[in-house]
């Protein structure tokens, strides 16, 4: 063992407590004084760096403020351009009205509207035939009263378009109202009408407004069921009719009436109220609600009709029953006044051969008509399938989720008047003349027993799995399915049957985004036939007058020739170039048949060049004229279905699919909106509402002033860039857009491809420039957009993966083409430059109605 250390006295214990403590307060003060000068440093440079943003920021703002101030000029410049090019149209559309003038009622003349409806109420028809003539001129209007109303849309003129809506509402009602007035004609003197079997078989058709009427007069009622002949001019055919129906007490007539004019479908873009943004609190409920047993859910659903519980009567039970006691108490009461107006009246006499008394043919054709059923369109429907959130379409009426595909179809059983009694000695006909013979009476279905229905669907009329149909039902006001059962549908004969045990109005309803979102599109200018066959004369080396290519000019009685040496090397592959891309030849050419709207302008839509046009070059390396530069192609890939669309001049036309359902729209030349609407009521829905974004983004919409922003630049460039759809732009937030563009060859050498370049586009208020120096406020322009040429995906070596960091040596702009202009050649800019404003203004409202970057 060692010897013990020396215990330390308390004295020293305390000196080296204190040497300690000293040494750690040294080491303290070293520590905060190191910390404080870290401090200072990043302070100083922070301070640094914010005086460089700062200043990077105010060069910017100065920058942008310069641009902004010639965009501005720009701008005006370009309205008064267009403003002069409107008015030169309006000019020669006044000419034409005033060369060729017409009686017909302006649909877009309030006064013109007003007249005609006052008049034609007060028109008095002899008969079902020529109420039907007289229903033509009537749908003619209504598809001009539909006209302004999509063009009321595309103007944002939401005073006509209300009007419009009314209007069209009123012509609808006015149809009905003369087919009931020629309805109690027929059914007061029905015997004008039957066969040697006793048997009426009515089909009377207008232009598409089509009736039918079918009724059994034989004595003693028959035993078994009937089976009538089919309605050829209606495109129905009544199967079979149970003999239920047919030995009731009251005689009943069937009557189908098939018309095109549908407001439904018009309701949902007057009704485009997004809901309300919701509260922490609405949140927080929604989620406790989540968290309930199934049960209570399946109450809620079925209280807004999203599913029916099997255990509880369904609602076609519990309306079957009730129809069957009002149809019994309506007969006995029909019974009782017809009995009493008879006996007060001492009966109606006439002669046979004198036909029916004028005083009881004014009272029935002036007399109102009971239980119309209200036109569907005016409230909501629910949802066919629930694609989307069910959580999101909740929050929508019903109307705003579903549209009408083709035509209405009101089946209705209608109680025939008392049977005229006869006095064969004195050659009278005795006729009831109490309200049960002077007004229409509808009845509800009055048996469990069902009526098997066949119906033609139009070619025009897109059928897939989708669309159901259904009934509208004037109590939920809604569409719905109760009553129909056995849906199917003949794809050979285009004919749907089902077993029906209901009546009122029927139709084929669609869910509003079953199209959307769109899965691709792509946008590029293309020529016109007239280039292409110059291009084809340079591919086959067809010599003329002197070795110049001749191209014949539709108003212009000489030839233009032009020098082989003027074309590019590689013009003459461009019929091949076509050929690669897989597209039909553009649309449309100065010479070809092209039928035009009524007082359409048809320079319009197939501009003209003139001999100097065409002898002068552009620019180098073109040889396309300058009212050549006003057709560009869009194609869009929806779920089902791929869509070719032209914009040339100030229409546009459809050019593929070429498929039955469009094919009398295929070339014919329309306003974007008017093309759209058509293609709707087909049953392909590209004209969404704000409401068909919100349920299919859950809410998460592109910027609307953001979304403006982008179809002007992309109208502006038209004529000079190519533009693709990308997963990038899906990828950014509300507030970016992303594009995919590149110049077009196809003026210059269409074999040839560029790549495609990335821009970013974005408000300033999500900038890192604007987050760093909010003080210095947003940048001039409307939310001060921002064009970036940025890293993207590299020309297509990242896949999938785009940088949003600029190119070297490239800055934000406030216009596109001012990003571009490092990547394109001259005369693209100069093409954007001189680009027709008509034309401009036309892709615009198209590129708007679509709304391709919040659906694609």
């Amino acid at each position: 063992m060692g010897p013990k250390s020396k215990k330390k006295s308390k004295a020293e214990l305390e000196e080296e407590k204190l040497a300690k403590e000293e040494e750690e307060r040294k080491a303290k003060i070293a520590e905060e004084k190191r910390q404080a000068e870290e401090k200072e440093k990043k302070r100083q440079e922070m301070a640094k760096l914010a005086a460089e943003q700062k200043a990077l920021r105010e060069k910017e703002l100065q920058r942008w403020t310069e641009q902004y101030a010639e965009i501005v000029d720009e701008i005006k410049g370009n309205e008064q351009q267009l403003l002069a090019e409107e008015r030169q149209e309006e000019a020669q559309l006044e000419w034409l009205q005033f060369k060729d003038p017409t009686d017909e009622p302006d649909a877009e003349v309030e006064k013109d509207m007003n007249t005609f409806l006052a008049l034609a109420k007060d028109a008095s028809l002899a008969d079902l035939k020529e109420t039907m003539q007289y229903i033509k001129r009537i749908e003619k209007l209504a598809k001009a009263v539909e006209d302004v109303w999509v063009n009321s849309m595309t103007k944002k003129d939401y005073a006509r378009r209300d009007r419009a809506l009314g209007d069209l509402q009123a012509l609808h009602d006015l149809v009905m109202e003369k087919i009931d007035h020629a309805t109690l004609k027929i059914l007061r003197y029905y015997e004008k009408h039957i066969n040697d079997k006793y048997i009426m078989h009515i089909d009377e058709i207008a232009s598409q407004i089509s009736v039918g009427f079918w009724a059994s007069y034989e004595e003693p009622r028959p035993a078994g069921m009937k089976r009538p002949q089919p309605w050829e001019n209606l495109g129905a055919h009544l199967e079979v009719i149970p003999k239920n129906l047919l030995q009731q007490a009251d005689r009943y007539v069937f009557r189908v009436i098939r018309t095109p004019i549908v407001t439904y479908n018009l309701r949902a873009y007057h009704d485009d109220k997004l809901p309300e943004p919701e509260s922490e609190e609405d949140a927080a409920k929604k989620d406790e609600e989540s968290l309930r047993p199934r049960n209570v859910e399946a109450l809620n659903l079925d209280a807004v009709g999203s599913a029916n519980a099997a255990a509880t009567p369904t609602a076609a039970a519990t309306a079957s029953a009730d129809s069957k006691d009002a149809a019994n108490a309506a007969s006995e009461e029909s019974k009782k006044e017809g009995g009493d107006a008879a006996a007060s009246a001492g009966g109606e006499s006439e002669t046979k051969g004198e036909g029916a008394n004028e005083d009881t043919a004014t009272a029935a054709a002036a007399a109102t008509t009971e239980n119309i059923a209200k036109t569907p369109g005016t409230l909501s429907t629910s949802a066919l399938n629930e694609n989307e959130n069910p959580g999101v379409r909740q929050r929508f009426q019903p109307h705003q989720l579903k549209y009408v595909v083709g035509d209405l179809i009101h089946f209705e059983i209608l109680v025939a008047p008392p049977t005229p009694f006869q006095l064969r000695v004195k050659r009278w006909t005795m006729r009831d003349s109490g309200k049960s013979s002077t007004q229409i009476r509808k009845s509800n279905y009055p048996t469990s027993s069902y009526c098997k229905l066949w119906l033609r669907i139009p070619n025009h009329v897109v059928m897939s799995d989708d669309l159901r149909l259904c009934v509208w039902d004037e109590e939920k006001q809604d569409w719905v399915e109760d009553g129909i059962a056995e849906f199917q549908y003949n794809e050979a004969l285009r004919m749907i049957q089902c077993n029906l045990t209901t009546v009122g109005v029927f139709a084929l309803v669609k869910n509003r985004t079953v199209d959307l979102p769109l899965k691709s599109f792509k946008m590029f200018p293309v020529v016109s036939r007239k280039i292409h066959q110059m291009l084809a004369n340079s591919q086959l080396g067809n010599d003329q007058d002197g070795g110049g290519y001749s191209v014949p000019m539709t108003n212009a009685h000489a030839k233009v020739v032009l020098d082989a040496t003027t074309l590019p090397g590689c013009i003459h592959q461009a019929l091949l170039k076509q050929q690669f891309r897989g597209l039909p030849a553009p649309l449309p050419s100065t010479d070809d048949a092209v039928v035009m709207p009524t007082g359409t302008d048809a320079t319009a839509f197939a501009p003209t060049a003139t001999t100097a046009e065409l002898s002068t070059r552009n620019h180098v390396g073109s040889i396309v004229p300058l009212s050549y530069e006003r057709h560009t192609r869009l194609v869009l890939q929806t779920r089902s279905h791929e869509l070719m669309i032209d914009v040339v001049g100030s229409l546009v036309a459809l050019v593929q699919p070429n498929m039955p359902y469009v094919e009398d729209l295929l070339g014919v030349p329309m306003s974007p909106a008017s093309l759209l609407y058509r293609l709707l009521k087909r049953g392909i829905n590209l004209l969404p509402t704000d409401v068909d974004l919100y349920v299919l983004t859950e809410g998460k919409l592109k910027n609307r002033v953001l979304e403006n922003e982008v179809w002007s630049q992309l109208a502006s460039c038209a004529s000079a860039l190519d533009f693709i759809s990308s997963s990038w732009n899906q990828t950014l937030s509300e507030s970016q857009v992303g594009l995919l563009t590149r110049e077009s060859t196809v003026y210059t050498c269409p074999t040839e491809e560029n790549e495609y370049e990335c821009v970013l586009v974005e408000r300033d208020e999500v900038t890192l420039s604007y987050q760093n120096t909010p003080e210095l406020g947003i940048a001039p322009g409307p939310d001060g957009i921002q064009y970036g040429l940025v890293m993207g995906n590299e020309y297509g070596r990242r896949k999938n993966l785009f940088s949003p960091l600029l190119r070297p040596g490239e800055e934000k702009h406030l216009e596109m083409k001012r990003c571009l202009t490092k990547r394109i050649s001259p005369e693209a800019m100069e093409r954007i430059q001189r680009m027709n404003q008509r034309f401009r203004k036309t892709v615009y409202q198209l590129l708007e109605m679509l709304r391709l970057y919040t659906l694609s």
